[in-house]
């Protein structure tokens, strides 16, 4: 009935499209979507996390995540939780058939739905691998057929992830997201310009792929990285505007699919790094939730929303067009929206793309969609005039 009903409403929006007295048109929101299946954004990177311990399962799920990872291939204890758990396969010592099979069975019994890959391999303290080791891995991982993760550097631009997707693009390899880390000082204002202008907009822009962003907290950046006087300004109050405002900005970015907090061995006594960085860790060393940990599970996280037309058909001079633009997540009805139409070629709220253009040529369209809670998207295409 779905289908029937759909195809009825596109054939109508093309008689009025059609209709040589409507050029103006403006068409309404007749689509409403449907929640897919995907989990919400927000999740937690749990270190060394012990996966005998149900209070540590109780941890994650009072934070009221949607998702987890611990670095590790499985986890025996998920039953406690309830988050998504998403597997890592960490670098080449964990790069063995026996967890292949692993993953692949979990992936085919609906346990697993993504692969995380190889862990800051341009950190020689972490999985330091070169690009061709993973080059050469890769085809493996792509056999298991789940979504894979780009390896996620410990810097984003040292010129590891270039080359990696370089030349899996060179090789045809499939790379179904890019998976980061970002670590900024929190005590300077900015968040926008910071994570968002210098960073997530830079990496998509490049790359043109969802992210992830796996690891993410407050951190005094000098303190953290080698000592010397602590920062006053990384004091409690920044953090909290600090987790405020970078959670706000990362549930509205549509690209950005998923983003994690790291945990910081939540679960060790004496862990919460009281001298490097005390306001990184969501519990405090009682086993409390931390005044950062309150803010994290009180974020009302959403699904990621996704523009899901993958291209646009053709077009032909002189002849009436039409296409639906499609998209899923988020919450609510969604609004679509372009600033660089060609001439002849308009787009109503609800994604129909409809009109008649009198040139040919090859058009480059930019597509944002937005949903009623503010998370945005964009896609670009190409158009094809003849």
């Amino acid at each position: 009935m779905k289908n029937k009903h759909f195809i009825s409403l596109s054939l109508l929006l093309i008689n009025i499209l059609t209709c040589t007295s409507c050029s103006n048109i403006t068409t309404t929101n007749f689509f409403n979507h449907v929640d897919n299946n995907s989990t919400i954004k927000k999740g937690i990177g749990v270190s060394r996390y012990n996966n005998q311990s149900k209070t540590s399962g109780e941890k994650i799920n009072n934070l009221e995540v949607g998702w987890y990872y611990n670095w590790g291939i499985t986890d025996p204890d998920n039953d406690y939780i309830n988050s998504e758990y998403v597997p890592m396969m960490w670098g080449r010592n964990t790069f063995t058939q026996e967890n292949i099979n692993k993953i692949k069975d979990g992936y085919q019994k609906g346990k697993y739905k993504y692969l995380l890959t190889f862990n800051e391999p341009d950190n020689n303290s972490q999985s330091n691998m070169t690009v061709q080791e993973a080059i050469n891995m890769w085809p493996e991982l792509e056999k298991i057929g789940i979504p894979l993760s780009s390896p996620c550097p410990a810097d984003y631009s040292s010129g590891w992830l270039d080359e990696f997707m370089q030349k899996a693009k060179e090789l045809k390899y499939r790379v179904d997201f890019i998976a980061i880390h970002c670590y900024q000082d929190f005590s300077v204002s900015g968040v926008e310009k910071k994570m968002k202008t210098d960073v997530l907009d830079t990496i998509y822009e490049k790359y043109k792929l969802p992210i992830w962003l796996t690891e993410y907290g407050a951190i005094d950046i000098s303190t953290w990285a080698g000592g010397g006087k602590y920062n006053p300004n990384c004091n409690e109050k920044a953090a909290k505007e600090y987790i405020e405002n970078s959670t706000k900005l990362l549930e509205k970015l549509g690209y950005v699919e998923r983003y994690a907090w790291f945990l910081d061995n939540f679960n060790e006594t004496g862990s919460a790094r009281p001298k490097e960085a005390p306001y990184t860790s969501l519990y405090n060393d009682d086993d409390t939730i931390s005044s950062t940990g309150e803010i994290y599970k009180n974020i009302v996280s959403s699904k990621p929303l996704k523009i899901t037309t993958k291209t646009l058909n053709d077009a032909s001079i002189n002849k009436d067009y039409y296409f639906q633009i499609e998209a899923e997540g988020g919450k609510g009805n969604y609004t679509f929206s372009s600033q660089n139409l060609p001439n002849g070629l308009s787009l109503s709220s609800g994604g129909q793309l409809y009109g008649k253009l009198s040139k040919n040529g090859e058009f480059n369209i930019n597509i944002t969609c937005n949903d009623e809670n503010g998370q945005t998207t964009y896609k670009k295409y190409l158009l094809l005039v003849d």
